[in-house]
């Protein structure tokens, strides 16, 4: 071979060799770059993305997922499979008064006393909301707290005659509430301070001295139906929230009396009837029902049927204003709560009443003249009757009522 033919080949043969070494193929062909997403290599087709109903968790698939660190996440809102909702939640009692009148001491009881007949024994507060008679915690409930099953609310049925007539400020349809329980009823007395002189109805209506009753928003209606029927201008303070304010103001002097539910006025004040002469006298029992039993010789109002303005249609007003009283101790839960957590409180309340537990703690105080327990079906039947009164009586209410 001449040297002419060997030093092309020589070149030749070291490039091959350099190109090897370094991974390449010279005589490759460049290819196109693709830019779509290339096809899984997989004989089996991707199954379809399942559609979840609201609150439905995705089923797991064949995909490993590395297993979470254990982090501090509260306690989901739904309750775990087997555990009852009630377990390690706290439930919230609303007094809607003030302090120291007959809802918050019961309500105060029911917290001690409730968890232990609710499966998975919640803790319970307690918290009050006074105002209106009632009638801003009654709105409250209806419109702004959660329907959770963790809120339950007192509930006066003298708000019922409230929403019967539209009284200004009510926001709320009875009807709507879920009734959890009612603990009792009462009768409506009207009594005066011993030292006022007045010793009985007939001297109240032939006095010419003005006196001033200490009543809440929702009982207004009871010193003003006297004044009415009987052709008397005593001063209505309405501005009172419960019953230990108004009873304050007679002990201080602020107002002579109260027409007011007699039990829990004098549970509240024994003093009242304790002393000799006894500080408080009663009048008249605002009822076409039977006395009350500890008050066999003070009249009721049916006993001045022929003294009336207005006769019967009178007695026909106070049956309609005072039929809420037979289910005055009410609680209830807001619109919409969930059944099942509805019938646990009300299985919950009505065997706590009726314990002997509940019963001696009421004893142990004195009220246990407010015991009377009523089942929720049927204090819904007297709420819708109430609710239900004829036009005309209505028409009446409202004049009493401000509606």
């Amino acid at each position: 071979m001449s040297r002419k033919l060997f030093l092309p080949i020589l070149v030749l043969l070291i490039a091959a060799m350099v190109g090897a070494a370094c991974g390449s193929d010279p005589t490759q062909v460049p290819q196109a770059t693709s830019t779509s997403t290339p096809v899984p290599a997989t004989d089996t087709p991707a199954p379809p993305t399942a559609t979840l109903a609201p609150g439905e968790t995705p089923r797991p698939t064949a995909t490993t997922a590395p297993t979470p660190r254990p982090t501090n996440t509260p306690v989901p809102a739904t309750p775990t499979p087997g555990k009852p909702f009630y377990e390690g939640r706290t439930l919230r009692v609303i007094v809607p008064y003030s302090p120291g009148g007959g809802y918050d001491f019961f309500s105060r009881v029911i917290a001690r006393q409730l968890p232990n007949y609710i499966p998975g024994k919640p803790s319970v507060i307690v918290q009050n909301m006074p105002g209106g008679g009632g009638m801003i915690a009654g709105n409250a409930m209806a419109k702004s707290i959660k329907p959770d099953g963790l809120t339950i609310s007192a509930f006066s049925a003298s708000l019922l005659l409230n929403q019967l007539v539209g009284t200004e400020g009510i926001r709320f349809d009875a009807r709507d509430f879920e009734w959890i329980g009612t603990i009792g009823g009462f009768t409506f007395v009207c009594f005066l301070r011993t030292d006022t002189g007045i010793t009985s109805m007939e001297d109240l209506i032939n006095s010419n001295e003005r006196f001033a009753w200490a009543q809440s928003a929702t009982v207004t209606w009871l010193p003003e139906l006297l004044n009415a029927e009987f052709g008397m201008d005593h001063l209505v303070l309405g501005g009172y929230q419960g019953t230990a304010d108004s009873s304050l103001a007679v002990d201080q002097g602020e107002a002579h009396g109260k027409c007011w539910q007699w039990t829990p006025s004098i549970t509240a004040s024994p003093h009242w009837v304790d002393t000799d002469p006894p500080f408080v006298t009663p009048l008249i029992q605002v009822t076409v029902g039977a006395k009350h039993g500890d008050l066999p010789n003070v009249p009721t109002i049916v006993e001045f049927k022929d003294q009336l303005a207005s006769g019967q249609a009178a007695l026909d007003l106070v049956a309609a204003a005072t039929l809420p009283q037979v289910m005055e101790r009410n609680y209830v839960a807001p619109p919409g709560t969930p059944a099942d957590r509805v019938k646990v409180l009300q299985d919950a309340f009505w065997e706590m009443q009726n314990s002997e537990e509940f019963i001696a703690a009421i004893v142990k105080a004195g009220r246990d003249a407010e015991l009377g327990p009523i089942r929720p079906d049927v204090a819904m039947g007297y709420r819708d009757q109430v609710l239900d009164t004829a036009p005309d009586i209505v028409a009446r209410l409202s004049e009493l009522l401000g509606g």
